[in-house]
């Protein structure tokens, strides 16, 4: 078993620090001039890693899910 691995020459494993990933989601709410900040911000936290992630909802639901009205969201804006 591989104990430890390396990612563009940053070693990962037990004998090395921890690798400290973030996740930037929707919550920029689309500005790019927030996921920027929010980009940096992590940075300047220590993050090494960076992941982000696209989709699109219309290719993830089924028909039938699509067209169910048997649950409500609420969205609010803290």
């Amino acid at each position: 078993m591989q104990n430890e691995f390396e990612i563009l020459g940053r070693k990962v494993g037990i004998n090395y620090p921890p690798l400290v990933i973030a996740e930037l989601g929707i919550n920029h709410g689309g500005d790019l001039n927030i996921a920027f900040e929010m980009v940096d911000a992590a940075a300047r936290a220590g993050v090494e890693v960076l992941k982000h992630q696209t989709h699109v909802v219309d290719d993830e639901m089924s028909k039938a899910a699509k067209k169910s009205n048997t649950r409500q969201f609420k969205y609010i804006n803290l």
